[in-house]
């Protein structure tokens, strides 16, 4: 074909000058094999960009070779050798142009601006030949369904756009890459505004099938000799997304061992490893060993900040994760290089991070930094459950703040909106803004349905709520709304209403409401369960009130002290942590021998947490020892006190817990277990002193 030409006539009268300037001419390649799916998308977004389109089939048994016909392409064909650059290096053959645009079958331009921006840009710079290619952005898209979908997709950077050249060549049977003379190619940054590429091959529907067979190439490269650390990365990749951790982390840690620094995936690298560390559940230690060496090759990396401060606090290191947490949301408001990191490349994770930065702000008890992270979690995950939480708490204290945040932030004219707020706000005790979204919904449905009886209850609507679930009950025979209205009932202080739950329910449940009554003073083996159901329903709704007390009392009186232990971890969950401390020392008090060893140290565990939420560090410490004595885990201890210790400002107090947790987190737990047993058997010949070992050397 004749290179086509611009012709230019300049006449000065005396002479004609007649000036001739070549037209770049582009090429378009690709290699398929059953790409009917995709195929003439790919060929129509060129928009008239490519002067000849080339593809290359290497074994297709559809519609692709018509169809590339149909889009006016020159069709080759090529015997398939598990060679991806062989098959692309054909169809360069093939080519004629100056330049080339190789894309796969999957990838496209979304737009003629887009495609039309390549060939601008190639005009531009052909003359200058420092450069090889364009550097483009590809958008792998896992959501086609809107251009705000498109726009948040992860991106990646790649060599798709280069001059045709003896030189420059596809390199690597997988994962192949553009090369000049076997190294790099000096590449001109396609600035993202102008255009990008789309690719939607990663999709879940299509990714597991490319997978497979990119894992089965990359291990015979491996057979081969090949020891390319990208190669070890792929690998250590694709084993991840199947499952099969054990195999990622040993290509993993055999790409960190190469010590490869490589910025498209050197970060990508940290974050799959520290993942896999994590899913084999390896000791904390592992996965901040990793993450460290990826914050000193990466130092303003958000992302590898934020994994870190997960890891931080996974490992109960509450005030680095903190730190770790501001850090990295710090470092993400302005970084900006595209080689290491996209902004979107942590997007997905970046409310699940800030919900728990919010959690870990309110553990510490600052209310307003919990608020400020959880609604910054919400705008961008507006339903995320652990921010909605702490919202729902923030309410308690800051009802106004909350309300105006939720009422700017949310379309409260859907009821599925109201009830998605309404829902975690229930466990939060009634307050405004519970009670304005409450009416708000009730006046948009008049719905009665179970969230709904649950949220009849949090304002008082005690009988109207118990007798809906009662005659969802004798309508199902599904325990849990027997078990809810047992719940409501007892918060109530209604004896009627419980009489009703006596009358209606069934098995347990109306055994319970006898108990309750005080008519009933021995119950079924098993119904200690529905004990702990019904009094987590209770709890949930209204923390302890003498009804509930009541209530536990006969309890203990009819299933002994296991009732009691349940409603005291009950009650640590809801918080009521006062009511766990005073349950607590009655219950480690009478304890026996027997019973000591099996029970003293969870108890003390969860007293020592408590003791810590309510700020009392003194006391803390006394169910620290306690637990220590009596069964609890070293290591869960020691780590319990190494958070205090790191929670408090540097003087005796710190010193003191710092030594005991070293000496907890130190000690050979063979020797403790054999410790234990020995304690046991003198306990058993009545060698101790008789008095209950919680209390022994806890003062």
């Amino acid at each position: 074909m004749p290179r086509p030409t611009k012709t230019y006539i300049i006449n000065y009268n005396v002479y004609k000058l007649e000036v001739t300037i070549l037209k770049v001419k582009i090429s378009f390649c690709a290699i398929a094999k059953n790409e009917e799916r995709c195929i003439a998308r790919c060929l129509s977004s060129l928009y008239g960009v490519a002067d000849e389109i080339i593809v290359v089939d290497t074994g297709s048994t559809d519609r692709t070779v018509e169809i590339a016909k149909a889009h006016g392409a020159k069709v080759y064909h090529f015997e398939w050798i598990n060679d991806f650059s062989a098959a692309k290096n054909y169809a360069l053959d093939q080519a004629t142009g100056d330049w080339v645009i190789f894309l796969d079958a999957d990838e496209y331009f979304p737009d003629e601006r887009s495609a039309k921006a390549v060939r601008s840009t190639i005009e531009k710079v052909h003359s200058n030949l420092k450069y090889d290619g364009l550097y483009h952005a590809i958008r792998n898209l896992m959501d086609t369904s809107s251009k705000e979908a498109a726009e948040k997709a992860n991106r990646s950077f790649n060599v798709r756009v280069f001059r045709i050249s003896p030189n420059i060549r596809f390199k690597n049977a997988i994962h192949e890459q553009v090369s000049k003379n076997g190294g790099e190619t000096e590449t001109y940054d396609m600035p993202q505004s102008e255009s990008v590429i789309d690719h939607d091959g990663y999709k879940p529907s299509l990714i597991r099938a490319k997978e497979a067979r990119n894992l089965e190439m990359e291990l015979c490269e491996v057979r081969r000799g090949n020891s390319d650390p990208l190669l070890f990365y792929y690998i250590g990749r694709d084993y991840y997304h199947m499952g099969k951790y054990r195999e990622a982390l040993e290509y993993f840690q055999k790409y960190f061992d190469t010590g490869f620094i490589e910025h498209c995936f050197s970060v990508s690298h940290y974050i799959f490893h520290v993942n896999t560390l994590l899913e084999l559940n390896k000791p904390f230690s592992e996965s901040l060993r990793v993450l460290r060496r990826g914050m000193r090759e990466f130092p303003s990396h958000p992302g590898l900040r934020l994994l870190n401060a997960f890891v931080l606090e996974s490992s109960k290191r509450y005030p680095h994760a903190i730190e770790s947490f501001e850090h990295g949301f710090s470092l993400a408001k302005t970084y900006r290089n595209p080689l290491e990191f996209t902004p979107n490349l942590m997007e997905a994770s970046h409310a699940r991070f800030l919900a728990l930065l919010a959690q870990l702000y309110e553990r510490k008890g600052d209310i307003p930094k919990a608020l400020g992270a959880a609604q910054s979690a919400l705008q961008k995950e507006p339903f995320q459950p652990s921010a909605l939480a702490v919202l729902a708490s923030a309410a308690k204290s800051l009802d106004q703040e909350v309300l105006a945040f939720i009422q700017s932030n949310y379309d409260l004219s859907k009821p599925e909106t109201l009830q998605s707020l309404l829902t975690p706000l229930s466990t939060a005790r009634p307050g405004v803004v519970f009670l304005t979204l409450f009416e708000r919904y009730y006046q948009l449905t008049q719905s009665k349905d179970v969230n709904m009886f649950t949220m009849m209850a949090a304002v008082g609507e005690y009988a109207a709520s118990v007798d809906a679930l009662l005659a969802r009950y004798e309508a199902t025979a599904f325990e849990p709304y027997a078990s809810k209205a047992l719940g409501y009932a007892l918060v109530s202080g209604n004896m009627s209403l419980l009489a009703s739950v006596s009358q209606r329910a069934g098995g347990a449940y109306a055994r319970l409401a006898e108990m309750a009554l005080g008519i009933r003073t021995e119950m079924a083996p098993g119904d200690l369960a529905a004990f702990v159901v019904a009094a987590h329903m209770a709890l949930g709704l209204a923390g302890v009130t003498p009804p509930l007390e009541d209530f536990a009392s006969r309890a203990v009186n009819c299933f002994g002290k296991d009732a009691l232990i349940q409603l005291m971890l009950l009650m640590h969950n809801h918080e009521c942590f006062q009511d766990v401390l005073d349950i607590s020392d009655m219950t480690l008090e009478s304890l026996d021998d027997n019973d000591i060893l099996k029970l003293g140290g969870p108890i003390a565990e969860t007293a020592m947490e408590s003791a810590y939420r309510l700020g009392n560090t003194a006391l803390a410490e006394r169910y620290l020892l306690c637990a220590r004595e009596n069964g609890g885990h070293p290591y869960v201890l020691g780590s319990f006190a190494r958070f205090i210790a790191d929670g408090l400002k540097k003087g005796p107090e710190r010193k003191r817990f710092e030594r005991l947790s070293q000496e907890l987190l130190s000690l050979d737990l063979s020797e403790e277990i054999e410790r234990r047993k020995k304690l046991l058997l003198l306990q058993q010949d009545g060698e101790d002193d008789g008095a209950p070992l919680a209390m022994q050397d806890a003062n």
